[in-house]
């Protein structure tokens, strides 16, 4: 919601990303399948003219809106930002760095609590 709101363009873009990975995490979550290439979305999105990038955030904002469709984000997302792009791998299998990641995360958190 903030990055659909223009106030200051890097704000803007840092609230974009932040939500891109949010959204990322939950996809690895429920489906356990991520976003290929998250960086080039964001790439794409940034290099978009003024009026053009604000309408595309907030139509993907918007997306976020229908409660019975979670996945609809992502069709937005495939169409607009990556077009016909290799769509046919936008969504890869969760890698296994981020399945490693949590593992570590939860170690690094429990280690102290044990010593």
């Amino acid at each position: 919601m903030i990055a659909s709101q223009p106030k200051d363009i890097f704000e803007q873009m840092y609230y974009f990303d932040f939500g891109l990975h949010e959204y990322d995490k939950y996809l690895k979550r429920h489906l356990k399948h991520q976003i290929k290439n998250i960086d080039k979305i964001f790439s794409k999105a940034s290099l978009l003219d003024n009026e053009t990038r604000i309408k595309v955030i907030r139509s993907l904002y918007d997306s976020f809106k229908t409660e019975n469709d979670k996945l609809k984000p992502l069709k937005h997302i495939s169409s607009e930002l990556m077009k016909s792009e290799d769509i046919e791998s936008f969504l890869i299998p969760e890698s296994l760095k981020s399945q490693l990641m949590v593992v570590g995360d939860f170690l690094g958190a429990e280690i102290p609590i044990v010593v």
